[in-house]
């Protein structure tokens, strides 16, 4: 992504109490961490995770990838 406050909560994001409402409990327990307000990815999640400004248009791509997601990718391609 090319915005760096988007990346940067993306890496620290705390997801609210009522997503055990959605997420299977053996899934909840053995992937996130319960905070104070609500939940974490559980760190070894984390560290397969690569969240980086990373421009795809100007920049050679990352190598060995598996997935990548681009938020909003083809607003950043023109006709030009």
């Amino acid at each position: 992504d090319l915005d760096k406050e988007a990346i940067k909560n993306a890496a620290n994001r705390i997801f609210p109490e009522n997503i055990s409402t959605e997420i299977p409990p053996e899934f909840l327990n053995l992937y996130f961490i319960p905070q104070r307000k609500g939940f974490t990815i559980a760190k070894e999640i984390r560290e397969m995770i690569i969240f980086s400004a990373h421009n795809l248009v100007q920049d050679p791509p990352f190598n060995r990838i598996d997935l990548i997601s681009c938020r909003n990718f083809l607003i950043y391609l023109n006709s030009n």
